[in-house]
């Protein structure tokens, strides 16, 4: 998008369904490392306490479905014949579909599986609002990158005025997260 802005005369040349992604992708990554960052062993005098922690109470089971069904229509749309798009980004839509799975996987096991803060009950009350906010982070960027990718991968396969579907459809899934 600021390609504009260096060189008018290639900056139509540059854009692409690959540089298209990049920014939902880097939200994703972003937002795994975000979690990283946060884990810390805790200091000083250690307690311990078991709690079962899964991903269901962080995130509902929807959007993990969604990106999983992303994965399996982006992989079908890259094997019908284009109609749009060159031959060169045909696997974008499924490659972009699993490094969401891979975010949502790797980010939501970070928030689940990272120390809990001890303390009273209020502390506690934050740490589990810090991890659903977490979560939600994480997953709601990594269905945004299957979603537009999906749509991406679609919009090439379907021509005509069918096309407008799967445009919309990006709002849609834009809208969500």
């Amino acid at each position: 998008m600021y390609m504009n802005v260096i060189d008018v005369e290639r900056a139509a040349s540059f854009a692409n369904d690959l540089t298209g992604q990049a920014p939902l992708a880097a939200a994703a990554v972003g937002a795994v490392v975000a979690e990283l960052s946060l884990v810390h062993r805790p200091r000083g005098t250690r307690s311990a306490t078991l709690t079962a922690r899964r991903w269901s109470d962080d995130i509902h089971g929807v959007w993990l479905a969604t990106i999983a069904g992303c994965l399996v229509v982006s992989l079908l749309a890259a094997l019908l014949p284009r109609s749009q798009a060159g031959p060169e980004w045909v696997w974008l839509g499924t490659a972009a579909s699993c490094m969401a799975i891979l975010a949502a996987t790797v980010g939501v096991h970070i928030v689940v599986n990272r120390p809990a803060i001890s303390g009273d009950d209020d502390r506690a009350r934050l740490d589990d609002a810090l991890r659903a906010d977490g979560a939600h982070h994480v997953v709601g960027a990594a269905v945004a990158l299957a979603g537009v990718a999906t749509c991406a991968s679609l919009s090439g396969v379907v021509g005509g005025w069918l096309g407008v579907i799967p445009f919309l459809l990006t709002y849609f899934v834009l809208g969500n997260w």
